[in-house]
């Protein structure tokens, strides 16, 4: 919710501007199923929105910002920080995810302090 004005804003005009509409349903949709590990059903709409939200913010990224530098950055500390914890395997997709959205705030706090 917070990243919508700062999204449509930067999106005015845009083919894409879509995206970020998308990224934020997916992301309501994580926010909805919070008790994802506990049930089965659960998880699959919690993993499916989370992918959804996370492949929405990077098409953000690299169709209408054009920051792919800031998301290449935020990819490879993700990373790191996923082999460091040795969560590899369990937490992939909130890697993803976080990257993602690492992205998308330092693309929209980069996109107002140029600016200003």
């Amino acid at each position: 919710v917070c990243l919508m004005p700062g999204w449509i804003d930067i999106s005015e005009g845009s083919t894409y501007q879509f995206t970020a509409f998308l990224s934020a349903m997916g992301l309501a949709f994580v926010g909805a199923a919070p008790m994802f590990l506990r049930d089965d059903n659960i998880k699959g709409v919690h993993m499916i929105g989370a992918l959804v939200s996370a492949l929405f913010a990077i098409l953000w990224i690299l169709l209408v910002s054009h920051t792919w530098d800031i998301l290449i950055i935020c990819c490879l500390l993700c990373l790191l920080l996923m082999f460091v914890t040795k969560t590899v395997k369990t937490s992939y997709v909130y890697w993803l995810e976080t990257a993602a959205f690492l992205s998308t705030f330092i693309s929209i706090l980069k996109y107002y302090y140029a600016i200003s």
